[in-house]
């Protein structure tokens, strides 16, 4: 007989998960926003605006959740990558504790609760949801934001598991109805998180005839018909909320990696899948070499040698988890479990990025269940068993404490993606891109002229390159990189943006305008051509229509403080000095930038408004004392105002702060000189 669930050592595991989810985890809180954050998180417009659940929605349908969470966290934290990180590292932990509560229901089932195997069932429960905690292959799941989509449709899909096998577990009452509800509410959501949960009604199915049918006894076909009518509404959600057009999905003939030349159909796809799940194998058994951007050869043809031996490879994997199904049903359970819920992903369903190492987050947990059992059947002695878990468990939290160092900033990420894949452009185009934002443009140069040697249809690339350009008053060459931009790709919204900015510099406004104009309508949810737009309306002395635009970015985006203050800035010029006061106390309600404050202080000053000038500076003092700027602009307001003793008191201040500023010496000099000739 199972024994009961030990107290202490319940309430020891779930304090062991949270401690050591934080230690893993904690270097990588601060990460900055990479990849596929950026366009879907801090440039999407429909995530800054939680009121408008509608827009949420119509940017992603079938993601409406993952993209709502993504708004919270707008709504609380703006661009704080700290408060992203902290809900994935919640998520995560969450999954880790529903993963030993499905392993702990599993070995309560009439399949294994008599069994031998049983024994020990509560440390196998504890170290498989270790083991997928402090695994490093889910680095890319929890420290990539974005992949929040994994994490959730993860945490949906083992919660709807949960709750269905638990009210399996007990007697038809209100209780079951109640856990049945919720397993179907859980699936639901789990729908409008990531496709991955389509195969959840199957492994469902599956669950039932390994862990609660009798493999001696006839299918009974009422236990059918009630497990169908639970399933049946999840199967019509699918094509409903997917607009399942099959056809389009197996057959439509897509462009490898986005930017690359080679053709990628279901056919392709699959044998490359096959390479493919053998690295995520090999990952998850030996976690060395991660790395973001794999490089993976496409495979033609089924008798190419590393294609073959990688489907043999894994023939062989599943075929000896199907010979122990009747002893070792957790095992086979596992292997299933494994290739099923990665079958949305690496199958003959084309995705233009054949492999990230977040697609196995979910699917991982077989292999976790089988390796605790296995390994446990090996130990039999708890202590012996519990050392070398320990061990293992040691061993991967330091390895993902250190691939989460990686994490850290853009530079060293896309640094590691290079070492790791250095024949991939992709890599080299980001690393350039890094570059740019560390204001280091000779290496930023160098990285995007190696990834347009690598791949010259790479129209990114030259777009990120003419910025350089742009930044260095190089116009004519970065026209050149641009108009090469736009021959590759007509569309692309980055290219006639900086096309754009180009012409406001040489001055030819209408041709800006009509570029802007046209990326924004490439693209609505990059708002950088807008405010170039109404920017141009500024430079022309079209407040209106300046005012109009900004009028409709705030709208959108209450929480849009650059447009906010442009907004501010049109009204002073407009001479609007009540709209624009009132406007500037809200700014300074709902800013917490040091900077922005700084800026609208400076701008009100140079409108003759002091009050509101040093209360936007004291505001600013109160977010960062240590800002120099903001000492600066504040002095200058009281030196113009001829109160020079007020002035040098704050510059003072800056100096003390700023010791090694040498504007604050300068200005406290001119000061004292003024202040004895009055």
């Amino acid at each position: 007989m199972i024994k009961k669930p030990n107290t202490i050592l319940n309430c020891l595991g779930f304090g062991i998960i949270i401690t050591l989810g934080f230690a893993i985890y904690s270097n990588s809180f601060n990460g900055s926003f990479k990849f596929d954050d950026v366009p879907f998180i801090v440039h999407n417009q429909s995530v800054h605006n939680i009121k408008d659940l509608g827009g949420i929605y119509a940017f992603s349908p079938t993601r409406f959740i993952t993209f709502f969470s993504f708004a919270l966290n707008y709504h609380f934290h703006q661009l704080n990558v700290f408060g992203y990180h902290i809900v994935n590292w919640v998520v995560h932990i969450l999954n880790s504790m529903l993963v030993w509560w499905l392993v702990l229901l599993t070995f309560s089932t009439p399949r294994l609760k008599e069994s031998e195997k049983a024994k020990n069932s509560n440390l196998i429960a504890l170290f498989t949801a270790l083991l997928f905690l402090a695994h490093p292959i889910q680095t890319q799941a929890v420290s990539y934001i974005y992949q929040r989509l994994a994490l959730l449709a993860c945490f949906f899909y083992l919660l709807s598991l949960c709750c269905f096998v638990k009210g399996r577990s007990v007697k038809m009452s209100v209780e079951a109805v109640l856990l049945y509800i919720l397993s179907l509410i859980a699936a639901i959501l789990g729908m409008f998180t990531k496709q991955n949960v389509f195969t959840l009604p199957f492994i469902i199915v599956i669950y039932e005839f390994i862990f609660f049918n009798n493999p001696n006894e006839k299918i009974k076909f009422k236990k059918l018909f009630y497990l169908f009518l639970f399933i049946i509404p999840i199967l019509i959600i699918i094509p409903a909320i997917y607009s399942f057009d099959a056809l389009t999905i197996l057959f439509e003939r897509r462009v490898f990696e986005r930017h690359g030349t080679e053709i990628l159909t279901p056919w392709i796809y699959l044998l490359t899948q096959f390479k493919v799940i053998v690295l995520y194998l090999k990952l998850l058994f030996l976690p060395v070499n991660q790395n973001f951007d794999h490089h993976v050869q496409l495979s033609y043809s089924f008798f190419n040698t590393p294609t073959l031996i990688c489907f043999l490879s894994l023939c062989s994997f599943f075929l000896v988890s199907v010979l122990v199904r009747k002893r070792f049903p957790i095992v086979f359970f596992g292997g299933v479990w494994f290739f099923v819920t990665l079958s949305v992903e690496s199958s003959i369903i084309p995705i233009q990025n054949v492999v990230w190492e977040h697609r196995v987050y979910l699917p991982s947990i077989g292999i976790f269940l089988m390796v605790a059992f296995v390994l446990a059947q090996i130990f039999t002695n708890r202590k012996s068993y519990s050392l070398i878990m320990g061990i293992i468990v040691i061993v991967l939290s330091f390895l993902t404490y250190q691939r989460n160092m990686v994490w850290q900033n853009n530079i060293a990420f896309w640094g590691d993606v290079i070492l790791k894949s250095p024949n991939k452009a992709r890599g080299y185009h980001n690393l350039g891109a890094a570059y740019i934002d560390n204001k280091q443009y000779d290496l930023a140069q160098k990285n995007l002229l190696r990834s347009i040697e690598l791949d010259p249809t790479f129209s990114e690339a030259y777009s990120v390159l003419a910025q350089i350009f742009i930044d260095e008053g190089r116009l004519e060459e970065a026209k050149e990189q641009l108009v090469k931009a736009l021959d590759l790709d007509p569309q692309s919204f980055a290219a006639l943006n900086n096309l754009g900015t180009i012409y406001v510099l040489q001055g030819e406004l209408t041709k800006a305008k009509e570029l802007f104009i046209k990326a924004n309508q490439t693209n609505p949810g990059f708002t950088q051509p807008v405010f170039n737009l109404a920017d141009v309306h500024m430079k022309e002395g079209n407040y209106v229509q300046a005012e109009e635009i900004y009028q409709k970015i705030v709208a959108v985006n209450p929480h849009d403080h650059q447009g906010l203050y442009h907004l501010i800035e049109v009204n002073l010029r407009m001479k609007e000095f009540d709209k624009a006061l009132s406007l500037g106390k809200k700014f300074i309600r709902q800013n917490h930038d040091a900077e922005l404050l700084t800026r609208l202080g400076s701008l009100f000053a140079l409108n003759q408004y002091t009050n509101m000038a040093l209360l936007c500076f004291d505001e600013s003092l109160k977010v960062d004392n240590r800002y120099a700027q903001t000492y600066l602009e504040m002095g200058k307001v009281f030196g113009n105002k001829n109160e020079f003793d007020n002035a040098i008191t704050v510059w003072e201040e800056g100096l003390r702060f700023n010791p090694s500023d040498g504007r604050f010496l300068d200005l406290i000099r001119q000061a004292k000189a003024l202040n004895k000739e009055n």
